[in-house]
């Protein structure tokens, strides 16, 4: 899944939950469109919050996965440069 797409998919969806417990509520429009907009704006920063974490979490596994590859080609050439002196 496209971490970019997030923070937007979780707005949207905030907007169209409140939008429908503000119809049925029978809110009256003003009132319904600044818990709307409001909604939104708070759900877009937890998105990007949300975001945020994923992608560190991501680099850390990242940077995990290179490190160990790492380890394993220095082993392998300490093992080759210990059968080369017994030669």
């Amino acid at each position: 899944m496209k971490r970019n797409l997030i923070p937007l998919f979780l707005m949207l969806l905030a907007g169209a939950i409140t939008s429908m417990f503000s119809y049925f509520n029978k809110y009256e429009l003003k009132r319904m469109l600044i818990t709307l907009l409001i909604t939104m704006f708070v759900f877009y920063i937890i998105g990007l919050i949300v975001k945020a974490i994923m992608d560190s979490m991501a680099m850390k596994i990242k940077a995990d996965k290179m490190e160990e590859l790492e380890e394993a080609t220095d082993d392998k050439a300490d093992l080759n440069e210990s059968t080369e002196i017994k030669e």
